[in-house]
Formats: C-alpha cells, structure tokens, sequence
C-alpha cells in the first residue's frame, strides 16, 4: 500500500515515526544503487555516530552562605534574623554524553583503494538542530572539501536549514517556497551546487548520483524509492491521520491534506 499523498507524506517526519523511514530509506537507496551501478563501484552503509549531552555539570543554587563549619545565616531574609540555617551540601553531576548512531550511503570504489566516492545523507532531525546539526556541519565541511560528492536529502519541514547550499543563495536563485530540499555538491566544483527544492503538494523528484570522471551520473527516483519505503514500512499500521502531524500544517495545507486521505 503506497503512502496517501503525490510527495512526502507529513505525518512521517514525527519523531515518532522517521527512525523508521530513515532506516527504510537509506535502506533502499543502497540497494536500489547496487542494482544499476557499473562495475568498479559499490553503495554500501556506514555510521554516523554523534554524541548529544543534555547538560554538562549542574550545582544547586543556595540561598545561604556556607562556612567551614557547614552553617550561614540567611541575611535580609524577613523573619530569619539570627537564625542559624543548615547548608545542604550540593552535589556535582557530570552527564554522559548519549551515543546516536545513524545510518548513511556511501558510493565506493572496489578497487584495494575503496575510495569513497559519493555520500549520500538522509537528514533527521538530529542533524538540524543544536550539537548534532554542529557535528553534522563538521562533517558536511570535511566532505565538500574532499574529492568526493555529497548529495543531501532533507524530507523534514522542522528545525534549521542544515543543507551544504546557503538559505539565501538558495533563496535568491529559487523565487518559490519549498517545504523539502535535495542538495547535491559535485566534487571539485567549488561553490556550485545541483538543488531540487520541493514543495508539501509536490511530488518528489528524480535526482542524480555522480560517480568519477568519465562514468555517466545515475539517477535515483526519490518518488518511487518513497512509496517502496511506505509500501515496505508498519506506517498503513502504525500512523494515525485523525492525529494532527509533527510540525503542524498550515490551515490550506491541512485542507489539501484531508481531501487527499478521503480519496483512500
């Protein structure tokens, strides 16, 4: 059963439900490229691993002054005067960072070299907010300026624009609004980037794949490989479109959105 909607299907980008269609996704690239990639080149699935701490150390405040002898009065507190008050001691609580490990496609060579010739990445919400979007910028920079491709898929209205092309470049060259954006860097080109910006009531596009010089690009049908995801996913099962979807829709696109679902 295909997914209800011509494009992306809003409900899917809540936390609740995009571990799955990320894993599907990335799945399903790779596979899909092992099937039309020449010889000499392999789509395989590596790891990002990113370290997210939700606080680094916290000490209680204390409205006492302590001494050595673990007393203090409370000065110019109403009703306290020479009252001798108990300092608790406070506690120092250091938090362990959490480990995220997230999948993503490399295209690589099968020579005894393994080059890595093209990374694709899934966005997920972890990468477009906070200091998992700085680890993720960290690595972005290291692959623009290697001599491999980068080709970015961000299916997720939420959060910061996290893709290679600039906002405003992007702005300026596309006179639109885009809700989606595929963002592609080709090796060697400098600051020139193949985007394909994609709107709630548009379907997904089809998008290139470079290899090295002399090997024609392939193309991936982001479409097709979406509604295989859906189709192959628990989402007919586990998604429930009375709910309203994470972000929210705007009031005409929650309107276009229910007169789509009617037609299932």
């Amino acid at each position: 059963m295909p997914s209800p909607f011509p494009g992306m299907d809003p409900w899917l980008e809540s936390p609740e439900h995009w571990h799955n269609v990320h894993q599907i996704l990335i799945t399903l690239i790779a596979a899909q490229l092992n099937r039309i990639l020449p010889e000499g080149f392999a789509a395989t699935i590596d790891e990002n691993i990113y370290l997210l701490s939700p606080g680094d150390r916290f000490l209680p405040d204390v409205a006492i002054l302590r001494t050595s002898n673990n007393f203090a009065t409370a000065p110019n507190l109403p009703g306290a005067s020479g009252a001798v008050l108990t300092a608790t001691m406070p506690y120092e609580i250091v938090e362990e960072a959490d480990e995220v490990r997230e999948p993503f496609v490399k295209v690589i060579s099968t020579n005894a070299q393994r080059t890595v010739v093209t990374v694709i990445e899934v966005l997920s919400p972890i990468n477009k907010t906070g200091a998992g979007r700085e680890q993720y910028r960290k690595k972005q920079l290291e692959i623009l300026e290697s001599a491999a491709h980068l080709l970015e898929i961000d299916l997720l209205r939420g959060g910061q624009h996290t893709v290679a092309v600039e906002q405003r470049s992007l702005t300026a060259q596309y006179r639109g609004f885009w809700d989606y954006i595929v963002c592609l860097h080709r090796a060697g080109v400098g600051n020139r980037f193949t985007c394909w910006p994609v709107g709630l009531f548009d379907p997904l596009p089809t998008i290139f794949v470079p290899l090295t010089v002399g090997s024609p690009e392939l193309t991936l049908d982001l479409g097709a490989l979406f509604s295989r995801c859906y189709d192959e996913g628990p989402f007919r099962r586990t998604v429930d479109y009375s709910q309203v979807p994470t972000p929210r829709l705007k009031p005409s696109e929650a309107q276009w959105a229910a007169e789509w679902l009617k037609q299932e």
